[in-house]
């Protein structure tokens, strides 16, 4: 169950006292505004039958009571409405404020504790890109009988860049005004160095950030394989809790050739990350076909995130 925001108790706090000053401000018009029985002249009223009489003076009568309660009930309503908006923005401002100070702290947090990769840094994780795309050729699970050679290292590198490339700047388009992007990070665990290829960054405790792993095997790709990625993910996931925020999602965006694509045999692959026992942060996994980029507009960015 989410977490209870006292920060929306005190939004309707606000609101609900703008709508009682409306009620205040509003009730003494319609009753002046409404002539109800008053005006109704007697040589009239005698006219009517006894039983008819009978309701008139109740009705003129009940009206009478209420000119004298109306103002005071429009009174109390309007000053309660007035406390309500008063205690509700203090405390909403007050609230807000906290928000901001953790804000700011997770910001400092981020910028002390996030570290940009080296152009070399960056030219060792292409290499074992390319060594964990490579080791598992014979692994395959055919989906095609369409063989494909091994590309070489620097058509693999150079293939693996323009995609990450892609969907780094695909992101940035869609997110920029949103989230604060981070591209190819580093994050210091103890001994260990946990790398990441982007994260969004909201900048806020309540909003989430989300870590983005891309993946390229032009070969295809094995169960086994996207079992270990998604438990390297699930501990850098909560490197990122332990030094950043909690508040994350991890999506995994695996590219695959148009000759080891295939619908069904992803669909049953999206679900591992419920099958590993041992995860314990959210993880989601979309594969993409390599040669169909340009197919992928704004939209299909937005809906990563769902």
């Amino acid at each position: 169950m989410d977490k209870f925001e006292f920060s929306d108790l005190y939004k309707f706090l606000v609101s609900a006292g703008i709508i009682l000053i409306g009620i205040a401000t509003l009730m003494p018009w319609f009753y002046l505004k409404e002539p109800f029985d008053l005006l109704i002249e007697k040589n009239k009223i005698l006219l009517l039958t006894p039983e008819a009489q009978f309701v008139v003076a109740n009705r003129q009568a009940f009206i009478g009571r209420l000119s004298s309660i109306i103002p005071w009930t429009s009174a109390i309503l309007f000053f309660a409405g007035v406390l309500s908006i008063i205690f509700g923005l203090k405390k909403w401002f007050n609230k807000q404020a906290e928000i901001d100070k953790r804000d700011t702290l997770t910001t400092e947090k981020l910028e002390k504790e996030v570290k940009s990769m080296s152009p070399a840094d960056v030219v060792n994780k292409n290499e074992s890109e390319f060594n964990e795309a490579t080791n598992i050729n014979s692994d395959i699970e055919n989906t095609t009988t369409t063989t494909t050679s091994t590309p070489t290292k620097n058509e693999f590198i150079s293939n693996y860049t323009h995609i990450e490339q892609f969907f780094s700047s695909r992101l940035t388009s869609v997110y920029q005004n949103r989230f604060k992007i981070l591209t190819n990070i580093r994050l210091n665990n103890r001994s260990f160095l946990a790398e990441y290829d982007l994260v969004l960054n909201s900048g806020t405790l309540s909003r989430k950030d989300y870590i983005f792993e891309f993946k390229y095997y032009p070969n295809g790709v094995t169960k086994k394989t996207i079992q270990e990625v998604i438990i390297k993910m699930d501990w850098r996931a909560k490197v990122y809790s332990d030094k950043i925020k909690n508040n994350i999602m991890s999506i995994l965006l695996i590219a695959l050739p148009t000759n080891k694509y295939n619908d069904e045999r992803c669909t049953e692959l999206k679900k591992l990350p419920k099958e590993i026992s041992s995860i314990t942060t959210n993880i989601k996994i979309e594969f993409i076909n390599s040669d169909k980029l340009d197919n992928l507009d704004d939209s299909y960015f937005e809906l990563l995130l769902d």
